[in-house]
């Protein structure tokens, strides 16, 4: 081999630099690679920091490879259009289909209502945990109590099943 000349990468290298979600079968064997969230227009984002945190908003544009143009046409809690660093979004797994790059404002609404990307969100485990999270960092102390009772209450019932499932199992 020359010093300075180019060669390719072995396929099972290409294949870890950019994997697609493709599924192989080999056998009995089913291969799946990996399947994360792209960076794509038409993607709903959630914002983690800043004035809009915890709102909805979708890819419009990409900008460059660390920033995004998103447009959220919630009425709840809308997001005006702007750019914003990817760094400061969670990718959600809703993609809005076939949304054109750089869509108006009416267009992207239109889709977003057509698509149930808001109900779609609520319905998610990941909204129900937020939510979850969100009430439970909003009890007070005495409210604390009560729930640390009920845990206990519930834990003891647990464990006089368990003692009635083992003393059956001993005779």
């Amino acid at each position: 081999m020359v010093v300075g000349e180019f060669t390719p990468a072995p396929e099972h290298q290409h294949r870890l630099l950019f994997p697609t979600a493709q599924t192989d079968e080999m056998g009995d064997a089913d291969i799946t690679t990996s399947a994360w969230r792209l960076v794509e227009v038409g993607r709903v984002v959630l914002f983690n920091e800043g004035q809009y945190e915890g709102r909805l908003a979708v890819i419009v544009e990409i900008i460059d490879h660390k920033r995004v143009l998103v447009d959220g046409p919630t009425e709840k809690a809308p997001v005006p259009r702007q750019e914003v660093a990817l760094a400061k979004l969670s990718l959600t797994p809703i993609v809005i289909p076939k949304l054109p790059r750089a869509s108006g404002v009416g267009h992207v609404a239109k889709k977003w209502e057509e698509h149930k990307v808001q109900q779609k969100f609520d319905d998610s485990a990941w909204a129900k945990k937020r939510a979850a999270l969100t009430k439970r960092r909003a009890l007070n102390d005495f409210e604390r109590f009560k729930v640390m009772k009920l845990r206990k209450q519930a834990r003891h019932e647990v464990q006089k099943t368990f003692a009635k499932i083992r003393a059956s199992a001993k005779a």
